[in-house]
């Protein structure tokens, strides 16, 4: 007596999951692929995925880490006495933060 499960038996378990590992094969394949020879005659290969974050990474780092016009502004402000903070929403701001990474 073979087990089953809802009904369906091990033989046609098998083939979902042969059917599902082609399918996640298939996808595998079907991304494209650059293949290069560095200098030292290594060849690496990169997924077009993987191009795909280089590109965003390298995108990123050419935003600034400081924002200077901002910074320009704020010392501005409080130089004034024009700069107010609205304590609510800070407090608001601080308390969904926390929230997210207890919920994370």
């Amino acid at each position: 007596m073979s087990p089953r499960i809802t009904g369906i038996g091990s033989k046609q378990v098998e083939q979902l999951v042969s059917n599902k590992v082609q399918k996640r094969d298939d996808r595998v394949k079907a991304d494209k692929t650059e293949t290069r020879t560095t200098e030292a005659g290594e060849r690496v290969s990169l997924s077009e995925a993987a191009r795909e974050v280089a590109a965003a990474r390298s995108r990123v780092e050419l935003i600034p880490d400081v924002r200077t016009e901002r910074v320009e502004q704020l010392k501005d402000a409080i130089s004034n006495g024009t700069y107010q903070v609205d304590g609510r929403a800070v407090a608001e701001k601080l308390l969904k933060e926390t929230l997210l990474d207890i919920l994370l």
